[in-house]
């Protein structure tokens, strides 16, 4: 059973309590903070997180302060936290306008974004901290919700808020082990469901969900093609989605799934074999190391997409063959 740690910041005299109080953040939240007290008798600060497998709770009763991250790298992997506040405070990033955040308005911030947090009263603040990779997975453009309130419509801020005290429950009750991970991904549906909250720097329109989720399914192939057990399943899968909907968010640009995963592993096979560096392997241990099962599939399918066989390929002149279709 998971425990629920709890630490205070009380007895220590002010000098000594605020540098526990930016330890205990730069710890929670994977960055190294400064906090700074103001006002001048400052609240014990209290401190309660739990851990799972890739993300992590904390609820903390905190005194005035303002906080800084000045460093553009994070202490460890960048990870995402999405936290809100019970009073107003103030969120300053370099090259933006100010945030002014309300009460219980919710927020996402990664941890190696430089920005200030000032909240100029006693507050009590509770987080989710994601990792970026499963941040990422369920979120493909993260950039675009980053130090603005999540002003969400039909009341799916309730749901977010919902999903947070659920996570505090399960924390008291030593259960966010193993139920962590899934409010976790829970939450990161809601907000891979809805569009963008940024529209293109040139004014375009925002991306609807099948786009965003094509560009995710994307990534995620080009990531992964040399597994030679990926499948249009495992794919949604890792994705949370279903097949259908899968196949659906490619139907766009008339292509299917398994044929982009096709180009990205002829694609790959096609630098191998012209890459000096790799003039030593044999032509069936690059088929393999780019995700293809089959030696004599392989060289159909090369020679399908480049006119050529593979060894055609690899002794041809330079830049005799077109380089393929593009993905």
């Amino acid at each position: 059973m998971a425990q629920l740690h709890t630490y205070e910041a009380g007895s220590l005299d002010l000098s000594r309590r605020f540098a526990v109080i930016s330890n205990a953040i730069s710890e929670t939240f994977h960055a190294p903070w400064e906090a700074q007290g103001l006002g001048e008798i400052p609240r014990p600060a209290r401190f309660n997180w739990a851990c799972a497998d890739g993300v992590s709770y904390s609820l903390a009763e905190m005194p005035a302060l303002r906080l800084t991250n000045n460093s553009l790298a994070s202490m460890r992997a960048p990870t995402f936290n999405v936290f809100s506040a019970d009073q107003r405070f103030l969120i300053k990033t370099p090259g933006r306008p100010n945030v002014h955040m309300q009460p219980d308005e919710l927020v996402i911030m990664a941890s190696d974004m430089p920005c200030e947090i000032i909240c100029p009263r006693d507050y009590k603040t509770t987080a989710f901290i994601i990792d970026g990779d499963i941040f990422r997975t369920a979120v493909p453009d993260p950039l675009a919700y980053l130090a603005r309130p999540l002003r969400l419509k039909c009341q799916l801020e309730t749901v977010l808020h919902s999903t947070m005290d659920a996570a505090w429950n399960l924390s008291r009750a030593g259960l966010f082990e193993s139920a962590g991970p899934h409010l976790a991904r829970a939450l990161l549906e809601v907000l891979a469901a809805l569009p963008s909250p940024l529209e293109d720097s040139a004014g375009r329109p925002r991306r609807d969900g099948l786009e965003i989720r094509r560009c995710q399914a994307k990534e995620f192939i080009e990531k992964n093609f040399a597994c030679p057990e990926l499948t249009v399943a495992s794919i949604a899968a890792q994705l949370h989605m279903s097949q259908r909907y899968l196949q659906l968010a490619f139907k766009g640009e008339g292509v299917t799934p398994l044929e982009y995963l096709r180009k990205c592993r002829l694609k790959a096979s096609s630098r191998l074999l012209r890459d000096p560096r790799h003039s030593h392997r044999s032509i069936t241990e690059i088929c393999f190391s780019c995700g293809f099962n089959s030696a004599p599939h392989f060289s159909r399918e090369f020679r399908h997409e480049y006119g050529v066989s593979p060894r055609e390929y690899r002794f041809a002149e330079p830049f005799a063959h077109s380089s393929g279709s593009h993905l």
